[in-house]
């Protein structure tokens, strides 16, 4: 699975979760160029990335990504990690 897919993905799942379909998700982005995107909805965000791909991911990970591509780069590891 590449980081384009993962990021294809990534924007469905975001706009379910934080109910926006107008988002523009670039790996750049980060929790401050998103309203919407609070703790409460990071862990939401990542639940759903872990239900998507049936992967898990540690807290330390999930503190660690702070931005869309930071989420792409840890799905992928883990994905490959994981096969």
């Amino acid at each position: 699975m590449n980081q384009e897919n993962i990021l294809a993905d990534l924007k469905t799942i975001f706009a379910r979760v934080l109910k926006r379909e107008d988002l523009d998700l670039q790996p750049s982005t980060t929790m401050d160029d998103i309203e919407q995107w609070d703790s409460l909805n990071h862990a939401m965000l990542i639940d759903a990335v872990e239900k998507k791909y049936n992967i898990k991911f540690d807290l330390m990970d999930m503190l660690s990504m702070q931005s869309v591509g930071d989420i792409c780069t840890f799905t992928a590891n883990r994905i490959a990690a994981d096969s």
